[in-house]
């Protein structure tokens, strides 16, 4: 049966909406009303649905994500897209997601970065680490080394591993900035901190190649668990190391 949840117990209609679940056999959704149950049929709940996206799109931006981890884009855009134009800082950054990589919406790369770049200026950190890999890889915009590499370090501050991670690529290859082998290895470090499986790689490599075997081992262990498929990327199959 679905979640039941006490109407008298709930402040708002957004509370009480929120609190519903879809039955698994019947596909209604279930709410306790005191000493007895109401069923809400689908219908219904589709009207809710709708008075919520007029009056308080903000309110549904949770099913809109919870279709978005069930792929089910059409829907996900249906409940994304009114707070993202009510300026939801979250809203727009999966709106960028969804143009980004075009899930169930034709991909807009322009429109994605604009929407990204709202979030930005909402101190989003997700948002400021995609805005900065669009820049970086000329995706709707032309590549600029420099504003990714900015934003890259904005979101590590925020403790965005993927952003240590690549700041720590820039710096060791040179792109955009000048090559800091030992910045890089602290990028790596501290992304492979925050829990990052390429930087694990990455920075269990660096280890052997100091000859800090114990290291080594313990980043390489941490990383294999939690990525085994990647293995195949750092090994060739005689054993010798490549690059990860």
């Amino acid at each position: 049966m679905g979640t039941h949840v006490n109407l008298h117990e709930c402040e708002d209609l957004n509370q009480i909406f929120c609190g519903f679940e879809r039955d698994e056999t019947s596909g209604d959704y279930r709410v306790s009303l005191d000493d007895y149950e109401i069923d809400v049929l689908g219908s219904q709940l589709e009207r809710a649905v709708e008075e919520l996206i007029l009056t308080n799109p903000d309110a549904i931006l949770g099913l809109g994500e919870r279709s978005l981890e069930k792929k089910e884009y059409q829907k996900a855009f249906r409940y994304i897209y009114p707070a993202a134009t009510n300026q939801n800082a979250q809203a727009l950054y999966l709106l960028g997601l969804m143009q980004m990589k075009g899930l169930g919406i034709p991909a807009n790369h322009t429109t994605a970065l604009e929407n990204f770049s709202r979030a930005c200026e909402k101190n989003h950190v997700d948002a400021m680490y995609h805005y900065a890999l669009m820049h970086h890889k000329g995706l709707g915009t032309k590549v600029d080394l420099k504003k990714a590499f900015d934003w890259y370090l904005k979101a590590a501050g925020k403790g965005h591993a993927a952003s240590y991670y690549l700041l720590g690529r820039m710096y060791e290859g040179g792109k955009g900035i000048d090559p800091h082998h030992e910045t890089a290895k602290k990028c790596y470090l501290q992304a492979a901190q925050l829990g990052h499986a390429q930087a694990m790689y990455r920075i269990g490599f660096w280890y052997l190649e100091s000859e800090k075997n114990e290291e080594a081992v313990k980043w390489l262990k941490k990383a294999t668990k939690q990525a085994p498929h990647l293995l195949k990327y750092c090994f060739k199959f005689d054993g010798n190391q490549t690059s990860c």
